[in-house]
């Protein structure tokens, strides 16, 4: 796990009754139907993270980690296959030094893929690629 000072986090809330996220204006999550988005796709995404990002905002479905249908159900999809949580609120928590951390994935070299995904509280979170996830 790696780590870095940044001085803007948001809050991410749901329409669902589930955990909050917080994030950078950065970091992409996948949303359904727009692809990789962040909340300032204008500022480094691409740089960071090495994805074009669109612009995140309230409504979008951000994907998750499928349950259920009993379960889901309560969560935005009645599909066992599909599942996502719907975006309430972004919220900038001031501009406070706060340290974050990068979720390290070793991946082999023989990997096809330059980056790995992983949930971050259920939400599909995209991860730095290979070459630059040492900041």
């Amino acid at each position: 796990m790696s780590s870095h000072q940044v001085e803007q986090l948001y809050e991410l809330r749901f329409q669902e009754d589930v955990p909050l996220l917080y994030t950078t204006f950065d970091h992409p999550l996948f949303v359904q139907g727009k692809g990789w988005c962040c909340i300032d796709p204008n500022r480094k995404s691409y740089s960071n993270h090495g994805v074009t990002c669109q612009r995140l905002t309230c409504e979008d479905k951000l994907q998750a980690i499928p349950m259920n249908p009993v379960q889901d159900s309560k969560l935005g999809s009645t599909d066992a296959t599909e599942s996502y949580r719907t975006l309430a609120s972004i919220t900038e928590m001031g501009s406070k030094v706060q340290t974050v951390y990068n979720a390290t994935i070793d991946v082999p070299d023989a990997c096809p893929v330059d980056y790995t995904n992983c949930f971050v509280n259920g939400v599909l979170c995209h991860n730095a690629k290979k070459e630059s996830r040492a900041r």
